[in-house]
């Protein structure tokens, strides 16, 4: 009664898938999501499969007596990460405990920021001005190939040298003050 009290309230989905892929047990979290899936083939339930899945992470964990870790896309469309814990039946069979957690947000919040960095890297390359990026010091850390162009560097040259090599000097003395001010701001920031 308290593990079936702790694996039915944890907040999280859990199952015990034994050796033949035979989900034991399923905790309300799993129930709420698929039914009464008690006795019926994980692969089936999870996936609307008729095999076990090839990177099944229950088979994994049995196998190897480690805890492994898995991400799945499941048939009503979330994406879970699995948490396999092997354990041994009192028969000597063995099971795995799975601990299921939601990561779909997180999947696309990630996809969405990878999205995101191919744009704007495609918009830095494709532009047809010079960009530059550079650190406080004015080391060079990117530019785009019209930059490239325009300064007759190749890439590897061109990172190597500093943006006041580049400017004229009133653009650089323009720099400079504007890095002051934000090291001052920074430093104003940090004490407070």
């Amino acid at each position: 009664k308290v593990a079936d009290g702790l694996i039915n309230n944890s907040g999280v989905s859990v199952d015990i898938i034994n050796e033949d892929y035979t989900i034991e047990i399923a905790n309300n979290e799993l129930s709420q999501l698929f039914g009464n899936i008690e006795g019926k083939k994980c692969y089936n339930v999870y996936f609307d499969r008729n095999k076990p899945c090839q990177n099944c992470s229950t088979r994994k964990a049995i196998e190897s007596g480690e805890i492994v870790e898995e991400h799945y896309d499941w048939k009503n469309g979330n994406i879970f990460k699995r948490i396999s814990i092997p354990i041994e039946n009192k028969d000597g069979s063995m099971s795995s405990i799975g601990i299921y957690k939601d990561v779909t947000e997180k999947k696309h919040l990630q996809q969405m920021i990878k999205e995101s960095e191919e744009n704007y890297r495609s918009i830095f390359e494709n532009a047809n001005d010079a960009i530059f990026t550079f650190n406080l010091e004015g080391d060079i850390v990117s530019a785009n190939s019209s930059a490239l162009d325009l300064f007759g560097y190749d890439r590897e040259d061109l990172l190597k040298i500093n943006i006041g090599q580049l400017l004229a000097p009133s653009d650089v003395e323009f720099l400079s003050d504007l890095s002051n001010r934000s090291e001052e701001h920074t430093s104003e920031l940090q004490s407070h």
